[in-house]
């Protein structure tokens, strides 16, 4: 493992090969993501049997970042089971929002979104320019943001998320490599500490879904200015929140 974790700076005294960057403050100015409510897409689950398309199941998810990602002109054309419709249900599996579907489905939106822009005609403006922040129960397929671990880390230092694994890295990694595994998918870091890894199901192919946790305390004692800003920025959403 090779990393180069934040060292105390010469001359302190201070104890401990590791401490905190010494930087300013950071200031903190954003649309609070909770002012900004969501905008539900409900996601109709089918499966075809003979010539019919029968429904097995519903989903509901908030769309607001889908839409924000599609031009105005998208948008407008959007209809409920339209191609429009249909790409935000994949949009929204992309990010993990949705679960994984092979057959046949209907997507309705188009009320919650006329709503949305009834209430703040520039609501999807304001999404857009809103920093990055999945779902706790989305699959992570890229490492949460400082601002996705200012939002998600407790009183104790920890976050967790889920993310999947292969059955191949569990056979081939020693307990360092399976350990630094954890903290690149988790937080795009191997400096997480005491990494847990706990099966929470096993998808198709065998691939298991894992729900990863870890300390992140030296990570952040690690944040340049930007990051720390961002950081603590979802610190503050996820406290506007409450």
């Amino acid at each position: 493992m090779s990393i180069s974790p934040c060292r105390q700076p010469e001359g302190i005294p201070t104890g401990g090969q590791f401490a905190p960057d010494t930087r300013a403050e950071p200031t903190v100015s954003l649309t609070p993501a909770a002012s900004l409510p969501p905008i539900n897409a409900t996601v109709v689950l089918q499966k075809l049997v003979g010539d019919t398309d029968e429904n097995v199941g519903e989903v509901t998810f908030d769309a607001r970042r889908v839409l924000a990602a599609m031009t105005a002109a998208e948008r407008d054309a959007l209809s409920d089971s339209s191609y429009e419709a249909d790409e935000v249900f994949h949009a929204g599996a992309r990010l993990g929002l949705v679960p994984d579907h092979d057959g046949p489905f209907e997507v309705y939106v188009r009320d919650a979104m006329d709503a949305a822009v009834e209430k703040d005609p520039e609501v999807f403006e304001k999404i857009a320019a809103l920093p990055d922040n999945r779902p706790a129960d989305a699959v992570l397929h890229t490492p949460l943001s400082p601002y996705e671990i200012g939002a998600r880390v407790n009183e104790d230092g920890w976050v967790s998320g889920l993310a999947t694994m292969d059955m191949f890295d569990l056979v081939t990694n020693d307990l360092e490599g399976y350990n630094d595994k954890i903290g690149n998918d988790l937080v795009g870091s191997e400096l997480l500490m005491q990494q847990e890894a706990t099966p929470v199901a096993v998808l198709e192919g065998g691939t298991l879904l894992m729900r990863l946790e870890g300390d992140v305390s030296a990570i952040i004692d690690c944040f340049d200015e930007d990051e720390l800003a961002d950081y603590e920025a979802g610190r503050a959403e996820a406290a506007s929140a409450l």
